[in-house]
């Protein structure tokens, strides 16, 4: 590791090590520029203008060029479960925010990433990991220009989708150790609650058609479940409970396919559909497939089951429903 490389990175200058690292590969690529590279650009995504599809290419040039698979997967594993859990932590304290209905400049600093500790924790699960990856944690994640990406809830709603991306990202690229990828996923579970996923391979590219611009991408859709916006003075995407509501999860087990809304906010989504079923905001419990279709209601607004559903109208309703209902008779 080049030791300037290495003083950006513990100094926390990601732009300054990023551009030493990219040119490194312009002139002699490796695997370990390009591990590094992405481990840089992770911690640059808080950031407007930044996407994780950046992290993704660097992270498969290292699993491409590395000698072995299976140590490049553990390597890249134990660093995004680090990030994983920064991100979950981070996202906590947005939660807190989003009570007080404040932004706090406070936050606006730095995540400390406990690197040693992360390291520790990666060597538990992962066994031996590459020098590489405890260079690649340095002091933390800027989170100077977070304000950047808009309003609380867009900035809440950004990091999860970074979130459900890495997860996403890494379903696809572990090949050869997906038992030790699966037992990390329920030990996140646990830590900080049921991991969100998403089902690319069920093609809904015709329904996203059709919806327009009242579908709502899978990775979205589970952002604007996690932040549960409020209507009517209700607290949405809650479950009912005796004493208190408690935040809907997406059960283990069950992806998320897309999510279905109004125009009625740019942070309300009305229906979820997973692998499983299909969801509403005010009362989130399963309606399989085999029990749930839409229709026009007596609001004449889309409803599921004659059943109050989206809050406004929309453009194109009848043919919504009809493609809808076909999507569903597909999963029954």
């Amino acid at each position: 590791m080049n030791p300037l490389i290495e003083m950006s990175i513990q100094g926390g200058r990601y732009l300054e090590a990023e551009k030493q690292v990219g040119d490194i590969i312009l002139s002699e690529p490796s695997a370990e520029a390009y591990f590094m590279l992405g481990t840089v650009k992770s911690n640059l995504l808080l950031d407007k203008g930044r996407s994780y599809m950046e992290v993704q290419f660097c992270f498969d040039k290292y699993l491409e060029m590395s000698e072995n698979r299976s140590q490049a997967e553990k390597d890249v594993m134990a660093f995004c479960v680090g990030l994983y859990s920064q991100l979950a932590e981070l996202e906590k304290k947005l939660q807190e925010q989003k009570k007080k209905e404040a932004w706090n400049a406070a936050l606006g600093v730095l995540v400390t990433f406990a690197a040693s500790k992360i390291i520790d924790n990666s060597k538990q699960s992962f066994g031996a990991i590459s020098g590489i990856v405890g260079a690649g944690f340095g002091v933390g994640m800027s989170m100077e220009s977070l304000s950047n990406i808009g309003s609380l809830s867009d900035i809440m709603a950004y990091v999860i989708r970074i979130k459900v991306e890495m997860i996403d990202y890494l379903k696809t690229c572990v090949k050869n150790e997906v038992r030790l990828f699966e037992s990390e996923i329920l030990t996140l579970g646990e830590k900080y609650g049921n991991v969100a996923q998403v089902d690319s391979s069920v093609d809904v590219s015709e329904l996203k058609s059709v919806l327009g611009n009242n579908f709502v991408p899978p990775t979205e859709a589970i952002a604007l479940v996690q932040i549960g916006e409020r209507h009517a003075s209700i607290k949405t995407w809650h479950t009912k409970g005796f004493l208190k509501n408690t935040p809907f999860q997406v059960p283990v087990g069950e992806n998320v396919l897309f999510g279905f809304k109004s125009n009625k906010s740019p942070n309300l989504m009305e229906y979820l559909f997973t692998t499983k079923g299909v969801y509403i905001m005010n009362n989130p419990k399963l309606m399989p497939y085999s029990k749930v279709s839409f229709k026009h209601n007596l609001l004449t607004t889309i409803g599921h089951n004659r059943v109050f559903g989206l809050q406004t109208r929309i453009d194109n309703q009848s043919n919504i429903i009809e493609a809808l209902n076909n999507f569903i008779s597909t999963k029954k």
